[in-house]
């Protein structure tokens, strides 16, 4: 037999029911304690869930950001393979993971790459002047005026 004083003593303050003096032999008491453990169990599962698939969201969204650079659209990243585990190192994006996937989506599928990022403005041509007036001469034509 073991005794109730040395069940209390080892407890958790924490865990010490706050009916603590009513005869713990009752089974309302127990039942009640019980589905109020439940209920908190079941909060906490859900909040957890909760926060795992808004983590998953931030995963999946940085790797969208990181395959930008090499896909047109960047949810074709999940065309291949939908698994973000495979671009995951220690629960983190893993840069070079998602920069070879994304270089295998467009191997495979050249039309999904990103068009090549062109800074350049205006017209461009070989280094020919057109034949017409200029600004220059326009001007040069105005100061002999």
């Amino acid at each position: 037999m073991t005794d109730n004083n040395d069940d209390q003593a080892d407890a958790d303050p924490a865990d010490v029911d706050e009916h603590a003096d009513v005869d713990p032999g009752d089974d309302r008491t127990a039942n009640r304690e019980a589905a109020a453990y439940r209920r908190r169990l079941r909060d906490t599962e859900a909040e957890r869930d909760a926060l795992a698939g808004r983590v998953e969201a931030l995963q999946r969204r940085e790797a969208e950001r990181i395959a930008a650079e090499h896909l047109a659209d960047p949810t074709d990243l999940w065309l291949l393979d939908d698994d973000l585990g495979a671009l995951l190192t220690d629960g983190d994006v893993d840069l070079t993971k998602v920069v070879a996937a994304a270089k295998a989506i467009t191997a495979t599928r050249p039309r999904l790459a990103a068009a090549p990022l062109d800074l350049g403005q205006g017209a461009r041509g070989g280094g020919r002047h057109s034949e017409g007036p200029t600004w220059t001469s326009a001007l040069q034509a105005q100061r002999r005026r």
